[in-house]
């Protein structure tokens, strides 16, 4: 038995972006896995809304790394339709409407009709991210979602998902190694140790929404960078 994390304890305030960020082996997406049901933890607990979580449940969506989370044979307005169906967030009547509302909040709508392997990375990931807002979940939780993508992709979609975050004020949990990243979301980061992870320090980001060459941005890159190499184990990008 392998011990992830260990006596991590932390508070995700509602409406927030909350960044956990750390090297590789520290136990990110397994804190991650287990706000989303998929890992019971083997000691403290996890609750939202002063409910103890113990399953997945249509209250925390998670939006994965892997391009591959589409049903291939549907639709982009499909993919987001076919969600709301089974989970019976909607009624039938409005599953259309109500999908292609969130599809066109991330730029897809003249895609709607288009078919998983004609798009790109970055659309994929736009389409997973839809269908998990359309879901309605109180947490959407993101797992280094854009980890796969090109630099000019990824930085893309980081400025998306804080434009949507602004249009939806979403609670969101995201999991990164990019400290760049973590600085561009964040309006909190869990700065973590190496595994078994350990809470290493929270920091109120006071650059999120400022220029990449700003000297707030700057700055909180290097402060964050710092910490992580207390270790020795500094291997954020930016």
């Amino acid at each position: 038995m392998v011990t992830a994390v260990e006596n991590v304890s932390f508070e995700v305030r509602a409406g927030e972006k909350f960044v956990l960020l750390g090297p590789s082996g520290c136990g990110k997406s397994t804190l991650l896995k287990s706000v989303a049901g998929f890992i019971p933890p083997a000691a403290g607990l996890i609750s939202l809304h002063g409910e103890r979580v113990q399953r997945p449940g249509p209250d925390r969506v998670v939006v994965f790394q892997e391009f591959d989370q589409l049903l291939p044979w549907k639709t982009v307005l499909g993919n987001v339709a076919y969600a709301l169906k089974v989970t019976k967030r909607v009624p039938a009547g409005d599953l259309a409407s109500h999908a292609l509302r969130f599809v066109t909040m991330v730029g897809l709508e003249p895609f709607k009709d288009a078919y998983p392997h004609t798009l790109s990375g970055g659309m994929k990931q736009r389409v997973a991210i839809a269908r998990s807002l359309a879901l309605g979940p109180e947490m959407l939780l993101m797992d280094e979602p854009f980890a796969s993508l090109d630099a000019l992709t990824r930085t893309r979609m980081q400025e998306e998902l804080n434009a949507i975050w602004r249009q939806t004020r979403k609670t969101i949990l995201f999991v990164t190694h990019s400290i760049q990243e973590a600085v561009i979301l964040g309006d909190r980061i869990l700065v973590m140790t190496p595994g078994p992870g350990r809470v290493r320090s929270i920091i109120d980001n006071e650059a999120v929404d400022t220029p990449l060459d700003s000297p707030e941005f700057i700055a909180m890159q290097h402060r964050i960078r710092e910490l992580l190499e207390l270790d020795g184990q500094g291997r954020g990008e930016g």
